[in-house]
């Protein structure tokens, strides 16, 4: 009789999809490599598809600016192409009251995150892991947040809270952490939303999470674990991540690469942009501009409906560009001419949206040309 050789999970590919983490491999930046420095606000997508910054710095002192690049300094032991990296500058900072700074964030949507089946009796722990650097050694503040349990529940959100350590400055570092099933708390399976909120945090002025390494309830982000050291926002500091990976299971499998096409394209369901991959929405690019024939309606204005190549998550956000850069506004050409008419988006749906802009005449014909991009984020 034949022996069949098992596969050990986390020693060699395991088939399907697991990571319910999008873009973990930093490889997709829709938005553009270098983003611009980056104050007090939170959910602040920048570089990066997917991944955002929480800095919640508006009841201290000083200044505090983050900038954000996807870089290819990556783990010399692994395949990956791209990390992204995260640079505080802090000036006369003193944090205050609930000031914390998340450098890196990511948002798991509802039905991505439903083969975890957390909130039942079926719930499955989860692995999280990733590769990390810092300027410095020290130990910063993981946390999960359960957004959507409380339309569940009607209590107050799940939360989980540990910690990670960097042992050696500039240095990759894997990190990994089980996290428990949690049979209490989930979200709604059935509507777009967001499920999981992952923040690791690089400095809290709030007091120590009550409950650590175990779930709890609490309508808040930001608490620290108790044994966290770092404080980027008064001494600023360098951050990268990458190789990032929650799959169901009680261990970490290796990395699930995904094409460069298939995770671009499943970013898109959140973001999308008329222009080239390589450019960056609001600076000048005539190359991809959209154009249309269009025709004036009675009151001088041209109606038109562009598409999206991939539906989205809910009605976008949308923002009109023209060639030059100018945000709000198309170029259009009548009568030999080149004049700028401002948009107007409505009925705005998930595979396309209507809007219209003037012409400056009624019933008359005109070439439109622009460009636009959509938000969905979560």
């Amino acid at each position: 009789m034949s022996l069949i050789k098992v596969k050990v999970r986390g020693t060699d590919n395991v088939s399907g999809r697991r990571n319910l983490v999008i873009n973990g491999a930093m490889q997709v930046a829709q938005r553009g490599t270098t983003s611009s420095a980056l104050g007090h606000g939170s959910n602040q997508y920048h570089t990066v598809d997917r991944w955002s910054y929480l800095g919640d710095q508006d009841q201290g002192s000083g200044t505090l600016s983050t900038t954000f690049s996807q870089v290819t300094d990556v783990p010399a032991s692994e395949t990956f192409v791209n990390s992204l990296k995260a640079v505080v500058s802090s000036s006369g900072v003193t944090p205050s009251g609930s000031d914390c700074i998340a450098l890196f964030q990511q948002q798991i949507e509802t039905f991505n995150a439903n083969p975890l089946g957390w909130g039942t009796a079926a719930a499955k722990p989860a692995t999280l892991s990733y590769w990390i650097k810092s300027s410095v050694a020290g130990t910063g503040t993981l946390q999960l947040r359960l957004n959507d349990s409380s339309s569940v529940s009607g209590a107050s959100d799940g939360n989980y809270y540990t910690k990670f350590t960097i042992n050696q400055a500039d240095t990759w570092e894997k990190k990994t952490h089980l996290i428990p099933a949690n049979t209490t708390d989930g979200w709604r399976t059935t509507v777009t939303a967001s499920a999981i909120q992952i923040y690791w945090f690089f400095g809290s002025n709030q007091a120590a999470a009550a409950t650590q390494d175990a779930w709890f309830r609490l309508n808040n982000y930001g608490q620290k674990h108790s044994d966290a050291t770092f404080n980027f926002q008064a001494t600023g500091g360098t951050a990268y991540i990458t190789g990032c990976q929650l799959e169901v299971g009680e261990s970490a499998s290796d990395f699930e690469h995904r094409s460069f096409v298939e995770e671009l394209a499943i970013c898109k369901r959140y973001y999308e942009k008329s222009f080239d991959y390589g450019a960056t929405p609001g600076v000048s690019n005539y190359n991809s501009t959209e154009n249309w024939s269009v025709n004036g309606d009675g009151s001088g204005n041209a109606i038109i409906s562009p598409s999206f190549k991939v539906e989205k998550r809910a009605a976008s956000t949308m923002v009109a560009y023209r060639a030059t850069g100018q945000t709000g506004s198309w170029d259009y050409q009548r009568n030999g001419a080149t004049s700028t008419g401002g948009v107007t988006f409505d009925r705005i749906g998930t595979n396309t949206t209507r809007c219209y802009t003037g012409i400056g005449a009624n019933w008359a014909s005109a070439s439109l040309f622009g460009h636009w991009t959509a938000d969905a984020e979560l």
